[in-house]
């Protein structure tokens, strides 16, 4: 997926056993953004500004939890 280094690029994420009632981040390289629920099976994460452009590892985690 691509997106301007502006940010704002909305990522869905697709899986099995998300919760709604856990604070969902999404870290883009080293920024992090708050998730959003949308289904047991979806989570929706916009991505933050970048310095420069370039391939940024994505890690979705709960709040409190380590990684």
């Amino acid at each position: 997926m691509q997106g301007p280094v502006q940010g704002g690029t909305e990522v869905h994420i697709w899986g099995q056993g998300y919760e709604k009632n856990k604070n969902i981040t999404c870290i883009f390289g080293k920024k992090a953004v708050y998730g959003k629920y949308i289904t047991k099976t979806h989570i929706l994460c916009k991505s933050p500004n970048q310095t420069a452009p370039g391939d940024y590892k994505l890690v979705v985690k709960y709040e409190g939890d380590r990684f």
